[in-house]
């Protein structure tokens, strides 16, 4: 799969067509047909499920060769999840129709919909589980190798959230009882609330195999400039075994492109000096570089930078003042390529990520980290999203309670 290869940028085109052209095949099969209605609806919603599925990962590949270090390949990944899961979910469905043809109607139709998101999660909840665990598992050992701190316990605190927030749905679920308003507002709750739920699972879900498949992209062999970013190093002006691993990751690709191309990159270190570190990041991979062999003409000094957003900019002027049109590419620990990447494009530089690999107890505390980063850098999107969901939903909810009113009872 190649990056930043294609001038067309996807768009939501496919799916406002396939939208519109159900909506239609829904209408014309509630006013033609008489008999086996509700059946053609829901095997309608099933083929239009299936396609929903193969639009969005059209358009998450589209996305990866025009620019993969986006929220919109998260996006399309986690929803196309959803909707196969939803098409499997649907099926099962419709074999219940068609074993009890009596108890279902049209009505049942905005029911299976709303209860989409309930199904989603119950068939996802033994890997949701298993992945609560293991995340667990090594947010303990990440906290006695690294220390107590607070963003060593974001895996923790995400297991919690998703093994208590799926058990405390399934309490409201299993005690709804009351009249029948009672229960269609408990419905309305807690379908809303699993929808919200689910919607996290998904983007956590697309951020994961999407940084999965931008950190084990592994560039062209035809790049002039490879950027080091900086992550801390040690009191004495050595790098940590984290900085040290993305140096040796920047040495890897550069021997890799001189035997495979025969061109020569040069290193651009990233990163300024703390008030208390005895000299900057930039320079202490300079001296790494050199004790591993690269020659010093071939190191550019980046020392001004503070954050990552910085490391790309301030890289970004170096390389603008060599060549602008040189290709370049990036190296870091394989959790933090993505949301590199995401500065580096909003920095105008399209470089591509490689990434090195993380102690197996590091990276999934690491990857969280990053998770809730993209996260909240979209807040206007999330609430966008989230809004939509609360009304879709309730909508939905409403219908399968009191849609009958509005349709002829023979439906």
């Amino acid at each position: 799969m190649k990056f930043f290869t294609s001038n067309e940028k996807p768009t939501v085109k496919g799916l406002i067509i396939a939208t519109v052209l159900l909506l239609i095949a829904e209408l014309a099969v509630l006013l033609c047909l008489k008999d086996n209605k509700v059946y053609v609806a829901g095997y309608l919603f099933e083929y239009y499920l299936i396609s929903v599925w193969i639009i969005l990962m059209v358009m998450a590949k589209k996305q990866i060769n025009y620019n993969p270090y986006t929220h919109n390949t998260i996006m399309y990944i986690g929803f196309g999840i959803f909707a196969l899961i939803n098409s499997i979910a649907n099926a099962l469905i419709l074999i219940g129709m068609n074993n009890d043809p009596e108890a279902m109607n049209l009505v049942s139709i905005f029911g299976a919909i709303a209860y989409s998101m309930t199904n989603f999660s119950w068939i996802v909840a033994p890997f949701l589980l298993i992945f609560s665990i293991l995340l667990a598992v090594s947010n303990i050992q990440l906290i006695r190798k690294e220390g107590y701190r607070f963003v060593n316990l974001l895996g923790l605190i995400l297991s919690f959230m998703i093994v208590g927030g799926f058990v405390f749905l399934w309490w409201l679920t299993y005690y709804t009882s009351g009249s029948q308003f009672e229960v269609f507002i408990s419905e309305l709750i807690y379908n809303v609330l699993y929808a919200i739920y689910v919607y996290f699972v998904c983007m956590l879900l697309g951020s994961i195999i999407t940084n999965i498949i931008v950190s084990h992209h592994i560039p062209e062999a035809d790049k002039g400039f490879i950027i080091i970013l900086g992550c801390g190093m040690r009191k004495d002006g050595t790098p940590t075994p984290l900085l040290r691993s993305r140096i040796d990751r920047a040495i890897e690709f550069a021997r890799y492109q001189e035997r495979k191309s025969g061109k020569l990159i040069n290193f651009i270190p990233s990163g300024g000096q703390g008030s208390d570190e005895i000299i900057s990041e930039s320079q202490c991979m300079k001296n790494y570089l050199m004790q591993q062999g690269i020659s010093e003409d071939r190191i550019l000094l980046e020392e001004r930078s503070t954050t990552t957003a910085e490391n790309m900019r301030f890289s970004k002027e170096i390389i603008d003042g060599i060549d602008p049109n040189e290709k370049a590419a990036y190296a870091t620990n394989n959790y933090h390529v993505l949301r590199s990447g995401m500065f580096a494009v909003e920095n105008g530089l399209k470089a591509e990520g490689i990434g090195a690999k993380t102690k197996w107890y590091f990276w999934p505390n690491a990857a969280v980290r990053e998770f809730v980063g993209m996260i909240t850098r979209h807040k206007r999107l999330q609430i966008a999203v989230i809004t939509f969901i609360v009304v879709f939903y309730s909508f939905m909810i409403w219908m399968s309670y009191y849609g009958i009113y509005l349709f002829d009872r023979g439906f």
